[in-house]
């Protein structure tokens, strides 16, 4: 599988289960919820195998700025609670399932 349609599936994903458009994830919007799925989306981008340059490309950010993501998402899920992490919980059922159909 292609990274477009990895990173395509990914938010296709994260923006149903977070009800946060996929405008809103990739924009610079700093709202709490869009914040949130935008950590979803680069966690979930990395547990699919991308690195941090091709995230950070597709999320037209720096390296450094996906990074801090990536350091501080578990702070997130704390500080998110329990909805946050039930939301990631599915996100990471339903990518699973999709990705175990394609290889």
């Amino acid at each position: 599988m292609r990274k477009s349609e990895i990173f395509n599936t990914v938010l296709d994903v994260v923006a149903a289960e977070t009800e946060v458009s996929h405008a809103c994830i990739l924009s610079r919007c700093k709202r709490r919820e869009v914040v949130d799925a935008r950590h979803m989306l680069c966690r979930s981008l990395m547990d699919q195998g991308m690195t941090v340059s091709d995230v950070a490309e597709r999320l037209r950010c720096t390296r450094r700025n996906v990074e801090k993501i990536e350091e501080c998402f578990d702070d997130s899920m704390k500080g998110g609670g329990r909805v946050f992490e039930f939301v990631f919980e599915r996100i990471t059922k339903i990518l699973r399932k999709r990705f175990e159909r394609t290889v």
